[in-house]
């Protein structure tokens, strides 16, 4: 299983619009209800991954951020508003990934995990 990831998409706080035209391909918070989407999270990620939202919005409260991380126990971060990316940095320490986000307006970067929200 991968370390982290990076998702970028066309985004907004509940859902991420992949592909060239609006709605093409989305993924939605209510997406996370399904029945089985656990089970395929475990092949594709280690437990408790960083993964970084390139995609505005998706780290509001109670948004497709927060809701990711709550079901699949991965520590997500993305921006609070629309913004797009500065710099994304990757730490490996001991076997364990590490990602430093930071989007172009300041102070909006939104981490949540099983630990603790920043």
């Amino acid at each position: 299983p991968a370390k982290f990831g990076i998702i970028g998409g066309h985004g907004a706080e509940h859902s991420i619009d992949f592909g060239r035209r609006e709605g093409m391909y989305v993924l939605s918070a209510d997406d996370m209800n399904g029945p089985g989407i656990k089970r395929g999270s475990k092949m594709l990620f280690e437990e408790n991954a960083p993964i970084a939202l390139i995609s505005c919005s998706t780290g509001a409260e109670k948004g497709i951020g927060q809701k990711i991380s709550e079901t699949f126990g991965f520590t997500m971060t993305g921006p609070t508003i629309p913004t797009s990316l500065r710099s994304l940095d990757i730490e490996i320490k001991e076997g364990k990934a590490r990602l430093i986000v930071e989007y172009h307006d300041q102070n909006i970067a939104k981490t949540y995990s099983e630990k603790e929200t920043k």
